[in-house]
């Protein structure tokens, strides 16, 4: 479901950007999006609890590079 814009922070550059704010298979949390930089698809959604937002990213970041590469832990 889109939610509309938000601002997002690319964990591998520190870019911020504005995407859309698409839910993440059905769940409260914000699906990343491509940074605009460095292409990373590490981002989470700005705000004052970056700290906590970035932890709570790194399993659904798991998932996107399992997707991305093919294979069981993500590595390339």
């Amino acid at each position: 479901m889109i939610r509309g814009q938000i601002k997002f922070r690319c964990s591998v550059c520190g870019t911020t950007f504005e995407g859309l704010d698409l839910e993440w298979m059905g769940t409260v949390f914000t699906t990343p999006q491509r940074c605009i930089q460095c292409g990373s698809m590490h981002t989470y959604p700005k705000g004052v609890l970056d700290f906590i937002n970035k932890s709570a990213y790194r399993k659904i970041w798991q998932v996107i590079d399992q997707r991305e590469t093919g294979l069981p832990n993500g590595d390339k």
